[in-house]
């Protein structure tokens, strides 16, 4: 998958179950300084160690006692993130991770909470949105709570931090009195199912366009250049692979557009139920993030303590 690979990495996919929807790029690793070892290694992941942990406490906190800030923990932290991973996902060409559906869901949300606060059909598709392919996404994709890896960290909170400030908006009794953002609407297929698949289906059209059309040839002819479809099916093989190309393989990435369409409708349905019982939507959310513990427990253990114990062993 690209020049940048680690022994990480290598022991992750031997330590896997070679899941055909397994999208953590935070498994390889590119150090845009160069220094591979040494000191700036063990530095670097002592600060993502310590923004990791930082972020987990600071959540609650706030989403506690001052729920009515989410709102701007969230619109700063957001761009912060997405620059740092541009920077360091083009020099390995890596950068096209970025038209995915969730980067664009966050800036669509970000714009409802500064633009159109007042709006409450506009929260109601970023909650559909964020509480069905973002919030599935984490389970789909393996997001894993590594605190010492600022990739794996930015992946899982592009994917959990919308989920909280969609909680605290609709949930939270401490907003400021004079800054509250409208989210009651009724909860019905119109706002809950059907705006956000147009907003789906668009997003495909858009990434088809772009990525297929205007960057075919480039990407054609870069083929350590990855795309979402590309790091999925890299290994050409699997179950969904095949299906993929029952019409051959020439329409392979548009039968993969119109699945990852079918699949997100199947996704918004419960968000309406979400919507109206709290209950409920702290349960698919506690899942969510419950899934990206234990990927997190499973990287440490398997992999992390594997790699420190074989460097242990070459050290003896």
């Amino acid at each position: 998958m690209g020049s940048h690979k680690n022994s990480d990495a290598e022991e992750s996919s031997s330590s896997d179950s070679d899941s055909e929807f397994d999208i953590d790029v935070g498994d390889f690793d590119f150090d845009p300084v160069g220094l591979h070892d040494g000191w700036f290694t063990h530095f670097k992941d002592k600060v993502s160690f310590f923004y990791g942990v930082w972020t987990v406490i600071l959540t609650p906190l706030i989403m506690a006692g001052y729920s009515w800030a989410m709102p701007a923990f969230y619109s700063l932290k957001f761009p912060v993130l997405i620059w740092w991973r541009f920077r360091k996902y083009r020099k390995s060409n890596w950068h096209y991770f970025l038209f995915d559906l969730c980067y664009f869901v966050n800036a669509f949300f970000i714009a409802y909470l500064w633009l159109g606060n007042d709006n409450p059909a506009w929260f109601a598709v970023c909650f559909a949105l964020i509480n069905g392919p973002l919030c599935w996404a984490v389970v789909l994709f393996k997001n894993a709570l590594v605190f010492h890896s600022t990739d794996k960290l930015t992946s899982l909170l592009i994917h959990t931090t919308p989920y909280t400030v969609t909680y605290a908006l609709r949930w939270g009794n401490h907003l400021h009195p004079n800054w509250r953002w409208s989210t009651e609407v009724a909860p019905d297929f119109w706002h809950f199912f059907w705006l956000p698949l147009a907003f789906v289906t668009c997003h495909q059209i858009l990434y088809a366009f772009v990525i297929r059309g205007l960057l075919g040839k480039k990407l054609a002819a870069n083929p350590d250049a990855l795309t979402t479809y590309r790091y999925l099916f890299r290994k050409q093989s699997g179950s969904v692979y095949r299906a993929l190309g029952v019409l051959g393989p020439q329409h392979r990435e548009s039968l993969f557009a119109l699945l990852f369409i079918a699949v997100s409708a199947v996704q918004f349905l419960p968000t309406m139920l979400m919507y109206r019982y709290q209950w409920l939507h702290f349960l698919v959310g506690a899942f969510s993030l419950s899934c990206a513990i234990w990927n997190g427990a499973s990287f440490y253990i398997e992999v992390f303590a594997a790699r420190y114990q074989r460097t242990s062993s070459k050290a003896s």
